[in-house]
């Protein structure tokens, strides 16, 4: 049915209306502003995201991400149980210039109404058919901590099916805290969906994060600190290797470090080899926060996500950066 132009017009008004700005340019360093190279990466700018809501809902306490290709939206995952669907904006450098809060989705049981709250404690987000050309198809997995699950949805929260998990990560009773369950999940084209535990699973040895796939396999790698790290992101590089987010948080008066990990989890299992990426340390001058998410967008560039808890000495940070090399 051909609609009207002036209903045509009304409707556009509409969704231009619901679209809001929420990203403030943020320094993460004095001493290393955008266009920065540190480590292995280059900082192609950061922002500050404001609270203003869609929908009755706003970008907070983000713990996921994920880009849609073919619909031009970075999706984030609420740990209150809503999708974000976001809109980011480049300056003529490539540099990430401002996002805008396009809407948001509460996410979906089985039976088709918003999650009880008890269900909400949505953590890890990844992405199948975002970069296919056809459009309307995005299927989102999202991972959640308290209640130990992984399921598919929609962009607009609806629930489409439950994916099986290997034993070790069926039962709730192997987790090492209602916090510390598949707090990260990713997508890859050779090895399937691949997900993590913050801590170790019980049974397992402390010094040993272990990064597990949905078919069965699982690989081993050294944390950087076994008593304080926690693994908190990953997001794909396209064929079987894993971009990781660490997170060493030992108290409130020490400093905080967010690692980014090269992970290069070889088919069949087993130990991984794992390279350091590049280190933010807040007693280097890093105004870092609960770093959260990653998602990779084009080529070697990534978004990267924090999650502020709703704490009003927290902020919602959303850092674009690029790996300057491959590596092992």
């Amino acid at each position: 049915m051909k609609l009207p132009p002036l209903l045509l017009l009304l409707l556009c008004a509409v969704t231009a209306v619901r679209a809001v700005e929420i990203g403030q340019p943020f320094e993460l360093s004095r001493e290393h502003p955008a266009g920065s190279v540190v480590g292995g990466i280059r900082l192609l700018g950061a922002l500050k995201l404001g609270t203003a809501t869609t929908d009755g809902r706003a970008a907070v306490e983000l713990s996921g991400l994920a880009w849609d290709e073919d619909e031009g939206v970075l999706y984030a995952v609420s740990d209150e149980g809503y999708l974000v669907h976001l809109k980011p904006r480049f300056d003529q450098d490539h540099y990430l210039a401002g996002v805008e809060l396009l809407s948001t989705h509460p996410l979906q049981g089985p039976a088709g109404r918003p999650l009880a709250k008890g269900q909400r404690d949505a953590e890890g987000l990844a992405i199948r058919q975002g970069d296919n050309g056809v459009a309307g198809d995005t299927l989102l997995a999202v991972s959640y901590e308290v209640e130990p699950r992984i399921w598919l949805h929609r962009p607009d929260g609806r629930f489409l099916e439950a994916l099986e998990l290997p034993p070790p990560l069926a039962d709730a009773k192997h987790y090492r805290g209602r916090n510390a369950a598949l707090e990260s999940l990713t997508w890859s084209p050779l090895l399937g969906w691949l997900t993590a535990p913050q801590k170790p699973l019980k049974g397992t040895p402390a010094r040993e994060f272990r990064l597990y796939g949905l078919a069965g396999d699982s690989w081993s790698y050294p944390p950087l600190d076994p008593e304080h790290s926690d693994q908190v992101g990953m997001a794909g590089l396209g064929d079987d290797r894993v971009l990781l987010l660490e997170r060493v948080y030992r108290s409130f008066f020490q400093p905080v470090v967010f690692a980014l990990r090269r992970l290069h989890p070889a088919p069949g299992g087993g130990a991984a080899a794992v390279r350091e990426v590049f280190r933010f340390n807040s007693s280097e001058g890093w105004r870092v926060d609960n770093f959260e998410g990653l998602a990779h967008h084009h080529g070697r560039r990534y978004f990267m996500v924090s999650d502020d808890n709703q704490s009003a000495i927290q902020k919602t940070l959303l850092v674009y950066f690029e790996l300057l090399e491959e590596g092992p």
